[in-house]
């Protein structure tokens, strides 16, 4: 979970991040606490940009709410939501990786939701000046998961399996809802692990 920031006239919060933009301008974000509270500093900046773009490939019904990618070289600390525009977010010039994502629909017991986390597989992208950088997440999907055999018969541990995205994200925290390729709604393909999920 991260801290937010709700921008005047928005509807939707985006992730507090070390670079911000307001209206043209484009600015660098440094908080600091002395022990009475929340300091603000800020920074108006001239560089280069690009765009990332979300392509989701996964069930419209489960395309998630957030998916938060964060730049790791000169902005570190800079945080951006994909899904806050589905036309692209303009991000600076740098390398990126995706860092947190959460899909949640419904309330009380009706609730349904996952979370989404960077896989062992997960890389990192590059956007160049200038560039759109589409990243694809979802299908195809993929399970791990443990199993055991006995003679002819391969028995699979339920809670054991796994789904992972073809950008390598790692899909967790479903609803209590036991994985199976039929209620995922994508087909995914099996990627067994007799002795372990990996």
């Amino acid at each position: 979970m991260m801290d937010s920031i709700l921008m005047p006239g928005a509807k939707k919060a985006l992730p507090f991040s070390g670079f911000l933009k307001l209206g043209p301008k484009r600015y660098r974000l440094k908080a600091d606490s002395d022990g009475a509270g929340l300091k603000l500093q800020s920074r108006e900046l001239d560089i280069k940009t690009g765009t990332i773009k979300l392509d989701w490939k996964g069930p419209a019904t489960a395309k998630p709410k957030h998916v938060i990618f964060r730049e790791g070289g000169e902005f570190t600390g800079a945080y951006f939501d994909l899904m806050s525009n589905e036309k692209g977010v303009e991000v600076p010039a740098g390398e990126y990786e995706f860092f947190y994502g959460i899909f949640r629909n419904g309330k009380g017991k009706q609730v349904q939701k996952f979370a989404i986390v960077p896989g062992k597989e997960s890389k990192k992208i590059k956007v160049d000046p200038g560039a759109t950088v589409t990243v694809t997440m979802g299908a195809p999907f993929t399970f791990a998961f443990k199993s055991t055999q006995d003679g002819s018969d391969v028995n699979v541990t339920g809670k054991s399996v796994e789904i992972f995205g073809s950008a390598g994200e790692h899909y967790v925290m479903l609803s209590d809802e036991t994985r199976s390729p039929r209620s995922s709604g994508a087909n995914p393909a099996p990627r067994p692990a007799p002795t372990s999920a990996r």
